[in-house]
C-alpha cells in the first residue's frame, strides 16, 4: 500500500508540467524500492516526490514515504504518458 500511494503521487507529479496536462499516467516499473521502518495503524505518510528525468513520454521518479521525518519507505518508479 505504501508503494502504490507513492506511485499515485508521482502519477500526478508527472503532470504538473504544462505540456502533459491531459495525458494519462500509465505506472511501469518499480527499482531500488526499500521499506527503512515499520509503519503501523495511526501513523501518517508524507510522500515526496522528485522527478529525475522525463525524456518524451517517459519519465522517472525518486519517491519517499516519510513518518514523523525519518524515512519508511523509498523506490524509483517510472512512468509513460499516454494521450
Amino acid at each position: 500500500l505504501i508503494i502504490e500511494s507513492m506511485a499515485q503521487a508521482s502519477g500526478l507529479v508527472m503532470l504538473t508540467e504544462e505540456k502533459h496536462r491531459g495525458k494519462i499516467p500509465f505506472f511501469t516499473g518499480i527499482d531500488n524500492a526499500r521499506f527503512r521502518r515499520p509503519v503501523v495503524p495511526g501513523d501518517q505518510l508524507r510522500i515526496e516526490v522528485e522527478v529525475e528525468k522525463i525524456r518524451g513520454n517517459v519519465g522517472i521518479v525518486q519517491s519517499k514515504a516519510l513518518v514523523d521525518g525519518e524515512v519508511a519507505a523509498e523506490a524509483r518508479l517510472m512512468f509513460v504518458l499516454a494521450d
